[in-house]
């Protein structure tokens, strides 16, 4: 992954937009998906997103990306406007790498830094201070490594909560994707006959049925834990203003003996 490709991920992030799911793992560090923004009808079910780490920086700016490539290869970026400020030491020392070799069970990370990079002796500054030692310099990409023994014991961490405003907004989001499944049911049952046969298209609409189903019922327990409240209709009555005058209609027109 690119460094611009990282870039593009952290003014997404500070910019408040939804093409991530990320969890909070440890002070100022999250770790999730990040998906790669794209129109819609560019969508391929092929497409995966990535998995990073994303720090903040103190004033509450995503400022760093760490992107793992396996225990091969570690790639982290600085947002140039934080650089030589630190704000990756002790996240990558106390968080990321011992976040990692939980999860994955690691025994070695290891790492590579191109010395003809710009940034290289920073890099390579980095490297040591969270404990990768140098195992080979002697071309252009100098060779790091990293041992379980050097790494920290991962501490506990309880991530805040989703705040109200963001939970609501999870939950418009459910209720619209359901919306749109039953109407993709109706497409196919109305379109779709001729081209892939009955049979299929009542398979497909039955398990499209089970979807919207169980998006309603994660939706609703997902609600009530949250105490969303469901929006209603309120309906007033505004009378209409109106300057023309009421026409009398003359009692003989009607008979007498139909008066109310």
């Amino acid at each position: 992954m690119s460094n611009d490709t990282i870039q593009a991920f952290i003014d997404a992030l500070n910019n408040g937009s939804r093409q991530f799911v990320l969890t909070q793992i440890g002070k100022n560090v999250w770790w999730g998906n990040a998906w790669h923004a794209a129109p819609p009808d560019a969508f391929d079910s092929r497409v995966r997103p990535e998995k990073l780490f994303f720090i903040k920086e103190p004033g509450g700016k995503f400022a760093a990306g760490v992107f793992w490539h396996g225990k091969e290869e570690i790639h982290w970026y600085v947002d140039p406007a934080f650089r030589r400020k630190g704000v990756l030491v002790r996240p990558l020392k106390d968080v990321v790498l011992p976040f990692l070799f939980k999860k994955f069970k690691l025994t070695v990370q290891r790492g590579s830094i191109d010395k003809r990079d710009p940034h290289s002796i920073a890099s390579a500054r980095l490297a040591k201070k969270v404990g990768f030692e140098c195992i080979d310099d002697e071309y252009f990409i100098a060779d790091y490594r990293l041992r379980k023994t050097n790494v920290k014991k991962l501490k506990t961490f309880k991530a805040a909560k989703p705040s109200k405003e963001d939970a609501a907004i999870t939950f418009r989001e459910i209720r619209l994707t359901m919306r749109d499944v039953k109407l993709l049911a109706d497409r196919l049952m109305t379109d779709c006959v001729d081209a892939l046969g009955e049979n299929q298209v009542e398979s497909l609409v039955r398990q499209i049925d089970d979807l919207a189903d169980a998006l309603h019922s994660g939706g609703e327990d997902f609600r009530h834990h949250y105490g969303i409240k469901l929006p209603h209709e309120q309906w007033t009555f505004t009378p209409i203003p109106t300057t023309e005058k009421l026409t009398a209609v003359p009692d003989q027109i009607i008979p007498e003996h139909q008066r109310p």
